[in-house]
């Protein structure tokens, strides 16, 4: 390990440990993340952790995934791995998770007043909070 980083743990000798390096990563379920890789330990577990660079349409943001999601990791220059980035559009959080949190806010204080979630409207019969104008199928 020619440029290893030594890491001085509470009790003991140094360790070494590899820097982080930029990569593609691939996990299973077929996602792909480009960025700066490196090994992180939470609660007692190793987890691969990618550092996902700043692009025009997003922040930095770093994601863990546990050794065995990853199906495989392509070492990458620093610019391959900031350019991919850009172009996979990875975000932190999907809005359609936000939307949903959203939706179930609302689906509970539709409950509660009888409007629909989507448009407003005061409906009798809402489908999980939806009006029937408003349901998409």
């Amino acid at each position: 390990m020619k440029y290893a980083i030594p890491v001085q743990p509470a009790e003991g000798p140094a360790v070494t440990q590899p820097p982080a390096q930029w990569a593609i990563v691939d996990l299973f379920g077929h996602s792909r993340y480009a960025g700066r890789i490196s090994e992180q330990e939470l609660a007692g577990s190793s987890f691969v952790r990618i550092d996902i660079p700043e692009t025009d349409s997003q922040p930095a943001f770093s994601k863990l995934f546990g050794a065995a999601a990853v199906y495989s990791i392509t070492f990458v220059t620093e610019t391959i791995a900031r350019a991919l980035a850009r172009e996979y559009e990875i975000r932190p959080v999907e809005t359609y998770s936000i939307q949903k949190l959203k939706d179930r806010i609302a689906l509970t204080a539709a409950n509660h007043t009888g409007r629909c979630i989507r448009c407003g409207v005061e409906a009798d019969n809402l489908d999980a909070g939806v009006c029937a104008d408003c349901v998409p199928y």
